[in-house]
């Protein structure tokens, strides 16, 4: 028994002086950490957006696996691509949305037209814009309609965001079940 802990004991320490000396894992790891921990912020977001996944998949870890080549590493840090990242998947057709910025009342509009039923795109299908203020990591993601009916949603943010605001659409079937992927919103 004395001799499985000494054992035991050794293969611990070895296990944890061990430390990654290359570039390259130093980079994946620094890479890795700061995907998960935004991954974590957004399981949210991610319960909506990634409903078909495999089977033992976390919506987590799905929202981890789509936007895990989003991240690299500097000199200064971890560099973010905020254009790319993605909040859902699916074969769901992607939503038509426009969204504007006014400075006067600080709230965005989004616009959207009714689309046509098609195989990939129903008419009670549930449109959603996400906002994401990149400094702070606040998101805020809302309904704003279906596809069968055009519209617009005036949607309001805390004082606290800071301004540096990106934004993005997709939409779910009306059961929930599928998604589109996801488009990053142009603000105007």
């Amino acid at each position: 028994l004395h001799d499985k802990c000494d054992k035991q004991r050794k293969l611990y320490k070895l296990y944890n002086e061990y430390k990654s000396n290359t570039p390259l894992q130093a980079e994946v790891k620094a890479r890795f950490k700061s995907a998960s921990q935004m991954a974590g912020q957004m399981k949210e977001i991610a319960k909506v957006g990634f409903p078909q996944r495999k089977r033992g998949i976390t919506p987590k870890n799905a929202w981890h696996s789509a936007n895990k080549e989003c991240f690299r590493k500097t000199d200064e840090g971890i560099e973010i691509d905020f254009e790319k990242l993605q909040f859902s998947n699916g074969s769901l057709y992607p939503p038509e949305v426009t969204l504007t910025y006014d400075q006067e009342s600080q709230t965005y509009t989004a616009s959207y037209p009714e689309m046509p039923a098609e195989s990939n795109c129903h008419p009670d299908d549930v449109v959603y814009v996400l906002l994401l203020d990149t400094e702070q990591l606040f998101t805020r993601l809302v309904p704003i309609g279906q596809r069968g009916e055009a519209g617009e949603t005036v949607i309001e943010v805390s004082d606290l965001w800071s301004g540096a605001v990106m934004a993005y659409c997709f939409a779910t079937s009306a059961d929930g079940k599928t998604a589109s992927r996801t488009l990053h919103l142009e603000i105007s």
